[in-house]
């Protein structure tokens, strides 16, 4: 009985390894909606990582999902990374200078853990879905421009 408990004490203060699931071709989401604001917070990703020259589009919702970027992926031993950048704009409509973004995205369990600008204080954690909602959102939005 004394065993099994010193057993289970030390297998709680070992911690557990997460084996993350291998990285896929797909479309990973943390978007979702907040209704008392209406907005659409998160991000998302469809990755083509198969294709000769990977590659992803991405949308960042802050409030609503406005527009997609195309961008090229390279691929890394544990991951990818890819960079862009987001145009602003004073109040009065005319351009402002873009915020530039360097994402770097791999898995962490069943998740794909994405950084932007080096900064482990954004990461957001995306799960695999089986189809587009932010993107779908944006894509939406920039056709009706």
């Amino acid at each position: 009985m004394r065993i099994a408990g010193i057993a289970a004490l030390v297998a709680m203060l070992i911690p557990s390894v997460v084996i993350a699931a291998p990285l896929r071709s797909g479309i990973y989401s943390s978007v979702r909606h907040i209704p008392d604001a209406d907005d659409l917070v998160g991000n998302e990703i469809e990755l083509h990582l198969d294709d000769p020259e990977p590659w992803a589009e991405f949308v960042m919702c802050e409030g609503w999902c406005n527009s997609t970027y195309i961008v090229d992926v390279a691929r890394a031993s544990d991951g990818f990374s890819f960079d862009f950048d987001q145009p602003l704009y004073n109040p009065d409509g005319k351009s402002a200078p873009s915020l530039h973004f360097h994402v770097t995205g791999e898995m962490r369990g069943s998740r794909l853990l994405l950084i932007f600008n080096r900064d482990r204080e954004s990461a957001d954690r995306l799960k695999m879905v089986k189809r587009v909602y932010g993107l779908g959102v944006a894509r939406a939005e920039q056709a009706s421009r």
